[in-house]
This record gives C-alpha cells, sequence and structure tokens, in this order.
C-alpha cells in the first residue's frame, strides 16, 4: 500500500492552464498529449485547483490520500517502544470518522473505540472491562474509516501480536 500523490485530468474544453488555488503543499502540473494534465502533490490532503479555458475559469477539488500504517505487534514492556497501538495517517484530515475494535482469539471484544487515531489516546494493551493488561498472545483488529472526501468507508482488519507482559 502506497500514498496516491498524482491524478490525472482530462481537461475540457482543451488548451487551458491548471493552477493550484489551495491545499497543504505544493503541486507540479504537467500537460500531456490532447487535453491531459498530470497533477503531482507534496503531501496528502484536499486541493482546489482553477481551471482557466476559453476566457472561462473552472474550479475542481481533488483529495489525495495515504492508507493508514497499523503495526502488527503491541509491547506491554513500558519502554516505550511499540508501548501503544499507534495508526499512523489516521487524521481527522483524511477521515471523518473512525472506529477500532480489538478482538481476542475468541472472538470478545477487549477494546472498541470510535475516532480511534483523531487525537493520542493510543490503545495501550488494557482491557475495557477489566482495566487490566490483556494477556500475551494473538488479538484481531478492524478499522472502520469513513472517508473525507471520497464520502466512502474502508474497512481494514489483521492481527496484532501482545507481547512482554
Amino acid at each position: 500500500q502506497h500514498c496516491v500523490l498524482s491524478s490525472t485530468v482530462i481537461l475540457y474544453p482543451g488548451f487551458g492552464t491548471v493552477d493550484l488555488l489551495e491545499g497543504p503543499a505544493n503541486a507540479t502540473i504537467s500537460y500531456g498529449p490532447g487535453n491531459i494534465a498530470e497533477i503531482v502533490v507534496d503531501s496528502f490532503g484536499l486541493y482546489k485547483f482553477q481551471y482557466t479555458a476559453c476566457g472561462r475559469l473552472y474550479y475542481f477539488h481533488i483529495a489525495f490520500g495515504c492508507p493508514p500504517v497499523i503495526p502488527n505487534v503491541l509491547t506491554l514492556n513500558e519502554d516505550e517502544n511499540n508501548d501503544l497501538f499507534i495508526i499512523n495517517l489516521v487524521t481527522p484530515e483524511l477521515y471523518y470518522e473512525s472506529m477500532l475494535t480489538i478482538f481476542n482469539r475468541w472472538g470478545q471484544i477487549v477494546y472498541i473505540s470510535s475516532n480511534y487515531g483523531f487525537s493520542d489516546d493510543w490503545w495501550d494493551g488494557t482491557q475495557m472491562y477489566t482495566n487490566k493488561k490483556v494477556n500475551n498472545g494473538t488479538y484481531y483488529y478492524t478499522l472502520e474509516l469513513l472517508h473525507r472526501f471520497k464520502n466512502e468507508k474502508n474497512l481494514f482488519s489483521g492481527y496484532l501480536h501482545v507481547v512482554g507482559k
């Protein structure tokens, strides 16, 4: 999985120019044959462009995104290395809702959180019902993200090894 930081745009009517109006970083715009423009940005986020052609102005937005980076190990030894289940690139800039659920090997929920990743409140291996650390072993997660710009749900799932208790 990698970031999508480029987009091919078909321009109509042709023979115009595209300019970046707003965005979190720079954009490089190159023109291909006919009425095609290739837009490459330096960072993920929402960008607003202006297309000028035939004496008229047209505006459009493009959202560039990166999938979340989800670790598969959590160590409960308090050495400040993998002590928290930090999922990178889950931010309110890209998603308007997130839901993380962690299950034990019997399918019981040990942790659930809405808007996970929108603050620094990361899971530390504490079981939500007993307020004690979970046992060593393999746990499973589902992460549902509602994409801010595409208006779609992305579902990620996998396993997490908990060690070091």
